[in-house]
């Protein structure tokens, strides 16, 4: 089992190869994303994977989640009821920002995009996906929707922010970009039961416009 966060951070010289193949053998043992496995073995600190993620994607990167009241104006007001939260589990993603058309989401590792492009179609918005660790995603689907953090992920929190404030570990910290959030223009969304059109507003160029 291969994928582009793990080349990278073994080529550059972050993770070595025996603690990558040993990651790999219990992401099969108990399953979540390879950025989850990596945590959980403290081998790579969380600024230093979150920059990889962004540079093994090529997508966007967020720092620390806004506040859900913060969430809630961005993305266009009471977001459970044009996008409910079962749509937001089929698609792997979590709204945090409506501009106009643009829909910006959190993605976690390997992001699908086919799937993206086809809740820009149902939605009629151009999706633009913001990748995170899947722990910063759970935390945001809890934020939103009420989902509670499952104890796995409430753990690595908990052990990031112990990690976080132990004076003798050395710790460089770049800065990350806070969620480029925007607040949500006027816009007319449909009943969730109505018929929507297919893609009429979905700009043509986008990062994840639909294939003809």
């Amino acid at each position: 089992m291969t994928s582009r966060l793990a080349s990278l951070l073994v080529q550059d010289g972050l993770v070595s190869a025996k603690k990558m193949a040993e990651a790999f053998q219990r992401q099969v043992i108990y399953g979540g994303t390879l950025d989850t496995i990596l945590l959980e073995m403290d081998v790579v600190d969380e600024a230093t994977l979150l920059d990889a993620l962004g540079r093994s994607s090529a997508l966007p990167i967020a720092g620390d989640l806004p506040s859900l009241e913060q969430l809630q104006a961005a993305a266009g007001g009471d977001v459970q009821k044009w996008m409910p939260q079962a749509m937001s589990e089929r698609f792997r993603a979590v709204p945090v920002a409506l501009d106009g058309n643009l829909l910006r989401v959190l993605v976690i590792d390997p992001p699908d995009r086919k799937q993206l492009d086809e809740l820009g179609y149902t939605l009629s918005l151009t999706i633009e996906p913001i990748i995170v660790p899947e722990h910063r995603f759970v935390q945001a689907v809890e934020l939103l929707y009420g989902v509670p953090v499952p104890a796995r992920f409430a753990s690595l929190a908990a052990k990031l922010r112990q990690r976080a404030t132990d004076p003798n570990r050395a710790r460089i910290v770049p800065v990350q970009p806070a969620l480029p959030l925007q607040p949500a223009r006027e816009q007319h969304h449909p009943e969730p039961n109505a018929p929507m059109p297919i893609g009429d507003r979905v700009k043509e160029g986008t990062p994840t416009e639909p294939q003809r």
